[in-house]
């Protein structure tokens, strides 16, 4: 299997005998472990090892055990919009947050396509509300960390959105934030921020791919096309 097109998080590297925390406390478990559980933990460190296999091009997927996961999540929270920017400003000074690595794709929305996402949002749309970012150093969570230690992977486009909106630039309905009555119900006007912990950028970029190389994004005449069959059902 060419690597290219596997997701590999761990950093075990079975030719040179290197194991990630997760491969050295099954190691570590096996050694010290009785009875049953040597079997379990020895069984853990071999799918373990398999799967850093595959994810190196060593081995074939033979079996689902053998199919390389997506990075758990170590921290999940709902943030309201009114709290975003000062979320967003609080992980760029302690965190070294960078809105823009070098992997992402800039700012690409139009500001049409930006409108639409907040308004689908404000409409009670529950897709596309998570927003994935990676910290490099989550365990350890040191002091004044490099611009870099914390990147955002998924979510840039929607997160500039609503950030724009809610700092009056971007008008919705016709209307900017601040002009609009009433209080902003939190069932519509939040993120799910996820944080996952990949320790190197190449493992960061792997997820990147991962969750961007997938799809196949529509086209402005596939979109024109669903326009018209909706005009000639209604």
């Amino acid at each position: 299997m060419n690597p290219l097109y596997v997701n590999y998080w761990c950093g075990c590297d079975p030719r040179t005998q290197t194991l990630c925390p997760e491969g050295k406390r099954y190691a570590t478990s096996t050694k010290r472990g009785v009875g049953k559980d040597v079997q379990h933990n020895s069984w853990l460190l071999d799918v373990h090892t398999r799967v850093a296999e595959v994810c190196l091009g060593l081995r074939e997927i033979e079996s689902f055990q053998d199919v390389p996961q997506m990075p758990a999540n170590q921290y999940e929270i709902d943030v309201e919009w009114p709290y975003l920017e000062e979320t967003v400003q609080k992980h760029i000074r302690e965190d070294g947050l960078d809105l823009l690595p070098r992997f992402q794709r800039g700012h690409v929305w139009s500001e049409d396509q930006q409108r639409a996402y907040v308004a689908n949002m404000l409409h009670g749309c529950e897709v596309a509300r998570t927003i994935i970012f990676n910290h490099s150093q989550w365990d350890d969570l040191p002091q004044n960390p490099p611009k870099g230690t914390m990147v955002i992977v998924d979510g840039l486009q929607r997160l500039e959105a609503v950030r724009k909106f809610m700092r009056g630039d971007l008008l919705v309905f016709g209307k900017r934030y601040c002009e609009f009555k009433g209080a902003l119900r939190m069932q519509y006007g939040r993120f799910k921020i996820r944080i996952t912990k990949l320790p190197t950028e190449a493992a960061v970029i792997r997820f990147y791919l991962a969750l961007n190389a997938g799809g196949t994004p529509h086209t402005e005449e596939e979109i024109m096309r669903v326009r018209s069959l909706l005009q000639e059902v209604q």
